[in-house]
């Protein structure tokens, strides 16, 4: 239950008036003052015959009462929680200091007198309306202490935890909705980002591979090209990468070219050519080890190296012209390389190629030595 009373408030020159009317039985005979410092005195009684506990709140107003828009704050004596008892009660407001500019003859301040228990419990429901779900709690649970075991403030934690619970479970929801959102828009961006650089890396490896070719610089064109193709271009690419290996391969008889880190190709006439690894330490090469002649014929025979498997051991004739006119090209051990060519009376020798000077010798096939397999028409 609240029950209130108005007083008002006429402030002329520096020493206020006051007059008050009372609304309500339970607030009886207020009275007050106010001294020359400007602090008002307000002396009431408490009807209080059920000694019940009261929370007593002093407001102002300046439009004559129809808005209280200052609750003071420099107050003392009887106001606040738990007033109980009956008879004389005492408040000193301190007006200055929470209302230091006021001038006019309009103003109202009201003394209301509310059950503990009730204030609480109104609080409480202000702040659940306001969705202060701990807010709304602890003063429900102020209301407990003053009516242990009510029925209707339990309730009302009940359902207000209930209400946190949900807001919380819904908060997390849209909080994993938009961090779902979130990681999805940037997975796309991502996406978009990736596709607009492949796309740039094949328009550039195709620019590059049309320059290289204008430039006769085919081995160059075929691996932009190439590099094209792998990062998912097709069409005129494909055609352009045709091109570019035909014409690679288009060398006149005696002709050297290099179309790959490790390949050397020379011309041998009618559009034929012989192909070299060019690294001596290359698996072309069987990485620099040496080989008896069996082995060897062997090993290359079974070969498969840069997409290539019709390798084989050259002849004497086609490894003296590598020494005579194509290690230049070439990485090499100076030493002795196996051909392909057995003596002819000999069976258990075969000949040899040394790098360092171009000798030609008959070896046994049972010696290790260097080899350097070769692909092609002579």
């Amino acid at each position: 239950m609240k029950y209130l009373v108005k007083i008002i408030l006429f402030i002329c020159a520096f020493l206020p008036v006051f007059g008050y009317n009372s609304q309500d039985a339970a607030i009886k005979d207020a009275r007050f003052k106010q001294d020359r410092k400007g602090r008002v005195h307000i002396y009431y009684d408490l009807v209080n015959p059920n000694n019940d506990r009261y929370f007593i709140t002093l407001k102002f107003s300046d439009d004559g009462g129809d808005t209280f828009f200052l609750t003071p704050a420099s107050v003392q004596g009887d106001i606040g929680e738990n007033i109980s008892g009956q008879g004389k009660k005492y408040i000193i407001w301190e007006v200055e200091k929470d209302a230091p500019d006021i001038k006019g003859h309009n103003f109202v301040f009201s003394v209301e007198a509310e059950e503990v228990y009730v204030y609480y419990f109104n609080k409480g429901k202000e702040n659940a309306e306001q969705g202060n779900w701990d807010g709304a709690i602890v003063l429900y649970q102020k209301a407990l202490k003053y009516k242990p075991g009510d029925s209707n403030a339990e309730n009302e934690i009940k359902f207000v935890r209930t209400k946190k619970e949900e807001e919380a479970r819904k908060k997390e929801e849209e909080e994993a909705r938009k961090k779902k959102e979130e990681e999805e828009s940037r997975k796309k961006e991502e996406t978009r980002k990736k596709e607009e650089q492949r796309q740039q890396k094949i328009a550039d490896s195709i620019e590059k591979g049309k320059k290289y070719l204008s430039q006769e610089k085919y081995s160059s064109a075929v691996d932009e090209f190439q590099n094209a193709i792998n990062l998912g271009a097709s069409g005129e690419v494909t055609e352009l990468l045709v091109e570019a290996k035909k014409k690679m391969y288009e060398v006149q008889q005696g002709e050297w070219r290099i179309i790959d880190d490790d390949l050397v190709i020379v011309g041998t006439g009618g559009g034929n050519y012989l192909m070299w690894p060019r690294k001596k330490d290359s698996a072309g090469c069987h990485n620099d080890e040496t080989l008896n002649w069996s082995s060897a014929m062997s090993w290359s025979q079974k070969l498969v190296y840069k997409g290539y498997d019709d390798w084989r051991m050259p002849t004497k004739d086609e490894l003296k012209q590598l020494y005579d006119y194509g290690k230049t090209y070439i990485t090499y051990a100076s030493s002795w390389y196996w051909s392909s060519s057995e003596h002819v009376s000999e069976t258990s020798g075969a000949w040899l190629v040394h790098f360092d000077d171009g000798r030609v010798y008959c070896g046994h096939k049972s010696n290790g030595v260097y080899v350097r397999p070769v692909r092609g028409s002579p």
